[in-house]
């Protein structure tokens, strides 16, 4: 009995000494991409008008093989003044039927160009391992 209460004794305190000891932890949250701003040009001045705020140029969404299109579309974010315009520099009048018919298989991807209303274009490359 005094045997396992001098382990017990000892093993808790070897615990809280390393935890006492374990190193600080902190969390580093990765910033947001740098937005770019597209200011109107005026023939009186450059700060006249609104300024644009484009997307990234590059948007990269890994997926696993075999994913269908309706998901890839739905993993797709379009802001409210956005429209596919691309699959694979292939012309898309219409999104939905055309991710209907995509089938990612393995080792390959779908480039997805996608346009606003002030005419800037970015692309979402979609991967599959």
């Amino acid at each position: 009995m005094l045997l396992f209460r001098s382990l017990s004794l000892g093993l808790l305190g070897a615990c809280c000494l390393l935890l006492a000891q374990r190193p600080q932890t902190a969390v580093v949250l990765a910033n947001p991409p740098p937005q770019i701003v597209v200011m109107p040009a005026s023939s009186e001045c450059a700060l006249e008008g609104e300024p644009t705020i484009a997307a990234p140029p590059v948007t990269v969404i890994d997926v696993a093989p075999g994913v269908s299109g309706a998901l890839v579309a739905k993993m797709i974010v379009l802001a409210a003044n956005e429209r596919i315009i691309a699959i694979n520099d292939a012309p898309v009048h219409n999104a939905d039927l055309a991710f209907a018919n995509v089938q990612v298989q393995g080792h390959q991807y779908l480039d997805v160009a996608i346009v606003n209303n002030a005419g800037i274009t970015r692309r979402v490359l979609v991967l599959a391992p």
